[in-house]
C-alpha cells in the first residue's frame, strides 16, 4: 500500500497559480499554519485589482455653512468643563500677542495710525514701504554732535499688517481702555487690518507720509450702472436656483462623477463590437 502523499491547494490569481498553506507546512519550520494563512493571505491581498475611489461626499448647502460675520472678536472665549487648563498659544501667536499689546501701550508717547487694506500683494507691500522710508526721511531729524557721543539715528515709521484675531484679545485684555469706544471701534473694521506707528510726533514728517499715502493708494474707481448690469446679468447666466442646487450637491451628474474616456478606448471599442 503506498503511503498517502498530501498535495498543496492551489489556486488562480492574476494569471498565476498559488500554492495555498496546508497544516503539513507547520512541521517543517515550526510555524502554525494560522500564521502561515495571515502571511499568505497579505500576500494574496497585494494581487488584488484596485477598484474605483468611492464617491466624494456631496458639499452641504450654503445655508449650513459657518460664515464668519466679524473681523474684531470681543467676545470672551469659550471655557468648556473637560478643559484641563487655561488654553495655551504658541510661540508665534504669543510674540503677536506682545508685540500688539506694547504698540497700544506705548500710543501715548508714539503714535499709531490704523488703515483697513484690501487687495494688498506683496510688491506693492515693499514699495510701500519703501516710500514711506523715503518720505520719512525728508523730515527726519538730524542728529547732534554736540554732545560727546554721536546720538543714533532716528528710527523710522513701522507698516505693521495686523492679525485681527489676536489684536482683538488684545483689546479685550487691555483694562485700561474704554470698552466703549472699543466695541465701536471693532464694528467698524471691514477687511483687513494695518498700523503706521510713529517713534516720536514729527508733524513734518506725518503730513508727508500721509500725502504720500494719498497719491499712492487712491480708492479704486466707482463703477458705473451699466457695469453693474452686465455683472448682474453674468451672474443670473451662471446660476441657477436653490432647489436645482441641492439636487446637484446631492446627484451629481454622471459626468463628474466618472471620468471621460479617452477617443482611443472608444474606437477600439466600437470595432470589436
Amino acid at each position: 500500500m503506498q503511503p498517502t502523499r498530501l498535495v498543496k491547494p492551489r489556486k488562480q490569481c492574476g494569471g498565476r497559480t498559488l500554492d495555498l498553506p496546508n497544516a503539513c507546512e507547520s512541521a517543517a519550520d515550526g510555524r502554525s499554519a494560522t500564521d502561515i494563512g495571515v502571511q499568505w493571505h497579505l500576500r494574496l491581498g497585494r494581487q488584488r485589482p484596485m477598484f474605483a475611489r468611492p464617491l466624494r461626499q456631496p458639499c452641504p448647502p450654503p445655508a449650513l455653512r459657518h460664515v464668519r460675520t466679524y473681523v474684531v472678536r470681543l467676545e470672551p472665549t469659550v471655557e468648556y468643563p473637560n478643559q484641563p487648563g487655561p488654553r495655551k498659544y504658541n510661540a508665534r501667536k504669543t510674540y503677536l500677542y506682545n508685540k500688539y499689546t506694547h504698540l497700544i501701550e506705548s500710543s501715548p508717547q508714539k503714535p499709531v495710525l490704523l488703515f483697513m487694506h484690501s487687495g494688498f500683494t506683496v510688491p506693492r507691500l515693499i514699495n510701500l514701504r519703501l516710500d514711506i522710508a523715503k518720505a520719512a526721511a525728508r523730515h527726519a531729524s538730524t542728529p547732534s554732535l554736540a554732545g560727546p557721543s554721536p546720538a543714533p539715528a532716528p528710527e523710522p515709521p513701522t507698516l505693521t499688517f495686523i492679525r485681527s484675531s489676536i489684536f482683538g484679545v488684545v483689546l479685550r485684555d487691555l483694562t485700561s481702555l474704554d470698552k466703549t469706544t472699543v466695541v465701536d471701534f471693532a464694528s467698524e473694521i471691514e477687511g483687513g487690518l494695518a498700523a503706521l506707528s510713529f517713534p516720536n510726533l514729527n508733524p513734518p514728517q506725518l503730513n508727508a507720509i500721509l500725502k504720500m499715502l494719498e497719491k499712492t493708494l487712491r480708492p479704486p474707481r466707482q463703477k458705473t450702472e451699466a457695469e453693474l448690469a452686465h455683472e448682474r446679468k453674468l451672474a443670473e447666466r451662471h446660476s441657477y436656483p436653490a432647489d436645482d442646487r441641492n439636487a446637484y450637491e446631492t446627484h451629481p451628474p454622471r459626468s463628474s462623477r466618472w471620468p471621460a474616456r479617452s477617443s482611443r478606448a472608444g474606437s477600439s471599442r466600437r470595432q470589436a463590437y
